[in-house]
């Protein structure tokens, strides 16, 4: 993501570089692991997030008690429009979110109480339902061994923002929290669309750069569907928990891994790399930061107006879609968009009505461009 952020922010008028070098060691090493280098047609792999060690997290003593402290990276975000900021990122292995492993000894998950976007990461390969949409010639499913109880995890998350918060259990978190599917290139035949032909960039008649909310929300919506129709109860739970969601399919690759005989281990040869969508999540919060535009470029006449099929009632809009038995909650981000649906196409959900208009706060109405 940080790669491919530093490149696709250029044309946003920005840069993204290390504010502190030492801070951004790992991260640094990473990428020269993976983009520069020299010996590019050799297996490369990267480690896990590990709980703790010198590279992951510092010790500090506090009235006598050692306490761990992850280690944050952080980067200088500069604008030719003078809208310069530093951008913390905070690395946190599932297994932080263990029930139990929050103490006074352990605080790795605390910054979440000041976090400005959240990205977590749903790993298909790590989940018994999911995994059967990948691609079994991908060597990563034939490990599969155990399922990783993910619903727990982000469960666990929201229960200790809540808690340190002090936030009411029906009040929503204000914050975004982008819910990423990885490893996009091991489960796309069973996906709607076809990430490569989808832009997340558009240029539009000034010249500028933006970024084409239209795409980024079309595929939120069939990533969300394709979620509900395996694992609703996951994407129950971010909308109960959060204000604004957004679902993204990502793949750091860009091609399923491979088994390096030598080492024994899954690799990547760096002349294969193509990574796609990877930096979406981080444009997605520069977007609602105020740091970028972002544009609605209209799909036009392929676009069905679905108006007959929705009902407004307290707050919410009701999709009834042909053949089902029971009506969908949209949330409120995709009121008046184009997004993809599953069985009906392009589609364009009305609008919320001109009389609850005064009576409902839309998410993001601020942040589109024209």
């Amino acid at each position: 993501m940080i790669y491919q952020a530093k490149h696709t922010l250029l044309k946003f008028g920005y840069s993204l570089n290390d504010a502190d070098t030492m801070m951004n060691m790992v991260l640094t090493g990473y990428e020269g692991v993976l983009f520069r280098n020299v010996r590019h047609d050799k297996y490369v792999s990267l480690p896990k997030t590990e709980l703790q060690g010198s590279e992951f997290s510092t010790q500090v003593t506090l009235n006598g008690l050692t306490i761990d402290l992850p280690l944050p990276f952080v980067y200088s975000l500069e604008g030719e429009n003078g809208k310069n900021r530093n951008l913390i990122f905070y690395d946190n292995a599932g297994e932080h979110f263990e029930p139990g492993r929050d103490s006074v000894s352990n605080l790795a998950t605390n910054h979440l109480v000041k976090s400005e976007a959240i990205f977590f990461l749903f790993d298909p390969f790590k989940d018994s339902e999911l995994v059967e949409n990948c691609d079994e010639r991908d060597p990563q499913a034939k490990e599969f061994l155990r399922s990783v109880n993910q619903h727990q995890i982000l469960q666990e998350m929201v229960l200790r923002i809540r808690k340190k918060t002090g936030m009411k259990q029906d009040k929503k978190l204000p914050i975004p929290l982008v819910l990423i599917v990885p490893k996009f290139d091991a489960w796309k035949q069973n996906f709607t669309l076809d990430l490569e032909d989808v832009p997340y960039l558009a240029t539009c008649d000034d010249g500028r750069v933006y970024l084409n909310a239209t795409n980024v929300l079309l595929v939120s919506f069939a990533l969300r569907q394709w979620l509900c129709a395996r694992l609703a109860e996951v994407v129950s739970l971010c909308e109960k928990s959060f204000e604004t969601v957004y679902y993204v399919p990502v793949s750091a690759l860009g091609r399923i891994p491979e088994m390096d005989e030598e080492k024994h281990v899954l690799g990547v040869k760096p002349d294969h790399l193509k990574p796609f969508w990877c930096e979406v999540p981080l444009l997605l919060y520069c977007w609602h930061a105020g740091l970028i535009p972002a544009s609605k470029i209209s799909y036009g006449d392929q676009v069905n107006d679905v108006s007959s099929l929705c009902k407004w009632g307290d707050n919410e809009m009701l999709f009834i879609a042909p053949g089902q038995e029971s009506a969908e909650k949209i949330p409120k981000i995709f009121w008046g968009q184009e997004v993809y649906d599953a069985t009906l196409g392009l589609i364009r959900f009305p609008s919320i009505p001109k009389e609850m208009k005064k009576a409902v706060e839309v998410e993001n109405k601020d942040f589109w461009g024209e």
